[in-house]
Parts: C-alpha cells; sequence; structure tokens
C-alpha cells in the first residue's frame, strides 16, 4: 500500500471535488521550489533528503477529509486480504510530513493535526479486520513509534545494513542495543525490490544463506 502519494493520473487527480486532497503551491510567495510542483500547482512526493519524485502527485495528509479517505482505503484493502506492506509508511507522521512540506502547508492554512493519521487509522482498520498484520517500510530510526501507533512489524534496515558490514562484533553490538520486544517487531531481511541481490551483495549463495 502507498499512503504518501498517487501517481500523476490517478482518479483521484481527475476529480476536481478532491483537489485539496493534494498538496498545493500556495498563489502567493515565490520563495518555493518549482521544480516540487506541476503545472496545475499539485505537488509531486518527496521525502525529506531528496529531490521530488516527477511520476507522483503528494497527498495532504494536514486535510482531515484526506485522512478520513484514506482510512477507508485501508479498511477496504483489509477486507480483501490479510497483510499489507505499507511503503515509506513514516512519511505521513506529523513531523515527516512538516519536515517536507510545513511551510507549503501552513501558507495555505493548513495546521498540524493533534493526533497522528497512522493511529486513527489503524483503530479503525482493526474494529473490522482485527488480525489484519501490518508491516511499515520505516526508515531514519522511526521504527518504535510506528510500533507504537499499531504497526505489526517494521523493517529493520539497520540491521541489514550491519549484516553487509561483515563483522561479527558489529552484529552483536546492534542485536544486544535492542530490546526483545523490538526484535520481535522487526522484519530481518537480506534482500528486497530496493537492494541488491543477496548472492551478489554478500559474495555468493554460501554467504547469503548464512546471512
Amino acid at each position: 500500500m502507498v499512503t504518501q502519494h498517487m501517481a500523476v493520473d490517478s482518479e483521484w487527480m481527475k476529480d476536481e471535488e478532491k483537489k485539496e486532497y493534494f498538496v498545493r503551491k500556495p498563489s502567493s510567495g515565490s520563495d518555493f521550489n518549482p521544480h516540487e510542483f506541476m503545472a496545475d500547482g499539485t505537488a509531486h512526493g518527496k521525502d525529506p533528503y531528496c529531490g521530488a519524485w516527477p511520476d507522483t502527485a503528494q497527498l495532504n495528509y494536514f486535510n482531515p477529509e484526506l485522512r478520513k479517505a484514506m482510512t477507508e482505503v485501508l479498511v477496504k484493502l483489509a477486507s480483501s486480504c490479510d497483510g499489507l506492506r505499507v511503503d515509506m509508511a513514516m512519511l505521513i507522521l506529523n513531523k515527516c510530513h512538516n519536515q517536507c512540506w510545513g511551510p507549503v502547508l501552513a501558507a495555505n492554512g493548513w495546521s498540524t493535526p493533534q493526533d497522528e493519521f497512522w493511529g486513527d487509522a489503524i483503530k479503525a482498520m482493526r474494529r473490522k479486520h482485527p488480525d489484519m498484520v501490518l508491516m511499515a517500510e520505516v526508515y531514519w530510526g522511526l521504527d518504535s513509534e510506528l510500533i507504537e501507533l499499531g504497526f505489526d512489524a517494521t523493517y529493520d534496515k539497520a540491521l541489514y545494513d550491519t549484516t553487509l558490514s561483515r563483522h561479527l562484533d558489529n552484529l552483536r553490538g546492534y542485536i544486544d542495543s535492542k530490546s526483545e520486544a523490538f526484535l520481535a517487531h522487526s522484519t530481518h531481511f537480506v534482500e528486497n525490490h530496493d537492494e541488491p541481490r543477496a548472492v551478489a551483495e554478500f559474495g555468493g549463495k554460501m554467504n547469503a544463506n548464512c546471512a
């Protein structure tokens, strides 16, 4: 499930009534990066550390109506599967959304919500689908925050990177520094669609299997 943005040709982008579901360039002011917006003023998706993704349209999670609509999407998806991997789940935490779009949203009159989207949305989903499993793709040390908001599991990218160091003391040190509860909620992996294949990265089948 991709929650932070939509494709530039998505059905919501074609619906005039859903115009404010997206982050939009303020009508006044020239201090905003023009490369982050489409010709119609809709912002492209991005994270705080890289440029805009030009094939995406950024959703506005400070808009209560968008939050309601995306909660309905989550509940609907949960009715047809037993688990979801949520793409870049941390990007719609209030602080991350502010980091990306704070000045733009403030210029358009949007303020930071008191509650986190994930906390409210996951509670709504679990009322109907209590056994649904949610796994968050997450970076920047925000794993525990998403677990507290209701996710069942989070990517343990730090363990993957530590394993790549090929130093057993580093691996022991990382594992010893984490609580059993944290590790129990962590998704451990040696490859995924964003990383090189394990056989190539670890130097052969035997090393990949050991990892």
